[in-house]
């Protein structure tokens, strides 16, 4: 749940995709958690871009759990020579906007365009 909740957190808060959402929620009444379940479960999870991540998010968590010692924060390490820390939404919205341009080719276009 921490992991789905990391990904809606991620997406929707930082607008990625809230505009879509409502959007949909609006035209055609397709619930938020609706939307988001099957992006991050039917999509997100296994798309060759972002499955990677969701395991990362979803490991780090279990880690979270089982190490008393461990913090609930992930580390940048795709930022060379920093050593910074954050929430895990913070983690995932950073790779998202880092591989924007990766995530948007991938994603099939509609009608043809």
């Amino acid at each position: 749940m921490a992991t789905y909740a990391v990904f809606v957190k991620a997406l929707h808060n930082s607008s990625l995709t809230q505009r879509l959402a409502i959007y949909l929620a609006l035209t055609h009444q397709v619930a938020y958690h609706s939307f988001y379940e099957t992006l991050i479960e039917h999509g997100l999870r296994f798309h060759a871009l972002t499955a990677g991540w969701f395991d990362q998010v979803s490991d780090h968590y279990a880690n979270f759990l089982e190490d008393e010692t461990a913090s609930d924060h992930m580390r940048l390490e795709s930022l060379p020579g920093a050593h910074l820390a954050v929430h895990p939404s913070r983690w995932l919205y950073g790779l998202t906007t880092w591989q924007m341009t990766a995530w948007q080719a991938s994603i099939p276009s509609v009608g043809g365009r």
